[in-house]
């Protein structure tokens, strides 16, 4: 089998660890190895398992996300690596089809469609996968979207020096940004991967700092920071965090600039719809647990 290197930071979310790392254990590809790195909380990180696949780390300090991603990647081996954020969740599935797909299409990074849920297991939204046809895109908006959903090459990603550590949020586009150009991409357009959103996300309590990391990529690779699609993305953002009808009037203008009028009405339509989906079984089974 293949072997995958799984890289989990955590930092004060005792109960979401519990429930990623129960994800990890439930896949159905077997060959892994999971490091989690406790970037210094505040209670240390007590794993409830004692599969020897596990491996915990930790930080008496904090030492940043991608400190904590690198730490993981350096005591790793194996030839793919995979990224779970301690607040996501996988289905059973997941590195298999992965896998599968790397093989049988000659990728070297793949990624699933992702469906963002509450804390209590409700459905936000459906969020499809777009074909990355281009990696000139990722310099207007990152259309790989969540780390979590995202298998890659090992050989790639050292090769490239691992994570930038001067980033935090953004610092998976940043890694994208210097190993798309020497892949090939693939999008799998599978739900495969659940996005937790909650108050504590990183993306929603800072989008200054969003807008701050996005400034350190226009000088680094030449992402566009006035691209329609970076607008209607930071304005989704800015909705996320402050729900008020300023914040939801600039989206939708936003989205109108980006997708036309009648494109951005379908996807309000669209996530209408995805609110009154209902969870798919293994997310309701790992927050049941």
């Amino acid at each position: 089998m293949t072997r995958v290197a799984i890289v989990l930071p955590t930092k004060d979310r005792p109960r979401e660890l519990s429930r990623a790392v129960r994800s990890v254990l439930a896949q159905t590809h077997a060959d892994w190895e999971l490091h989690v790195v406790d970037d210094g909380s505040a209670v240390p990180v007590v794993l409830e398992t004692d599969d020897p696949r596990v491996s915990l780390h930790r930080h008496e300090r904090s030492l940043g996300v991608s400190a904590a991603r690198n730490v993981a990647l350096d005591a790793s081996g194996g030839d793919w690596v995979a990224l779970l954020d301690d607040d996501d969740l996988w289905a059973p599935e997941k590195l298999e089809r992965q896998l599968d797909v790397a093989a049988r299409r000659g990728a070297g990074l793949v990624w699933t469609a992702t469906v963002l849920i509450d804390a209590d297991g409700q459905v936000l939204r459906a969020n499809p996968v777009a074909a990355l046809a281009d990696p000139g895109v990722l310099r207007r908006y990152n259309v790989i979207g969540e780390p979590s959903s995202v298998l890659v090459s090992r050989a790639d990603v050292e090769e490239v020096g691992g994570f930038s550590a001067d980033l935090s949020i953004v610092a998976d586009w940043d890694l994208w940004l210097r190993v798309a150009p020497r892949v090939r991409c693939f999008a799998l357009d599978e739900p495969l991967t659940a996005i937790v959103e909650h108050a504590g996300s990183m993306q929603i309590v800072d989008v200054d700092g969003i807008e701050r990391e996005v400034a350190v990529l226009a000088g680094r690779y030449g992402v566009d920071p006035r691209s329609p699609e970076m607008a209607y993305w930071l304005a989704g953002k800015r909705f996320a965090s402050e729900r008020s009808a300023r914040t939801a009037a600039a989206y939708l203008r936003a989205a109108a600039r980006t997708h036309g009028t009648p494109g951005a009405l379908r996807r309000l339509v669209r996530r209408g719809r995805a609110r009154r989906a209902t969870a798919p079984a293994w997310v309701v089974q790992l927050l049941r647990d």
